[in-house]
């Protein structure tokens, strides 16, 4: 388990590093989750050190999460994983 705020994914690239926090939408209320103060000090953390750090809100998008990955990773990865 880790700490309050850290990213749900590290992703590590060829020279690069990102972070992502992926923020739901209830399937009871239709709200869409938000940034915590922890996920907020994190990100002020990782982005001053040179780090990348994102936040997709899913599932609406799911197609931005694939353009980011594809980008940074020079594959193809749309539709694996829904």
């Amino acid at each position: 388990r880790s700490q309050a705020g850290f990213p749900d994914y590290v992703v590590f690239g060829d020279q690069w590093l990102g972070f992502v926090e992926l923020q739901a939408r209830s399937t009871n209320t239709g709200r869409m989750g938000r940034v915590s103060d922890d996920q907020e000090r994190y990100k002020d953390s990782i982005e001053a050190a040179g780090g990348e750090w994102r936040v997709f809100k899913l599932p609406d998008q799911w197609d931005d999460v694939d353009d980011w990955l594809c980008a940074h990773t020079g594959r193809e990865i749309r539709g694996r994983w829904r």
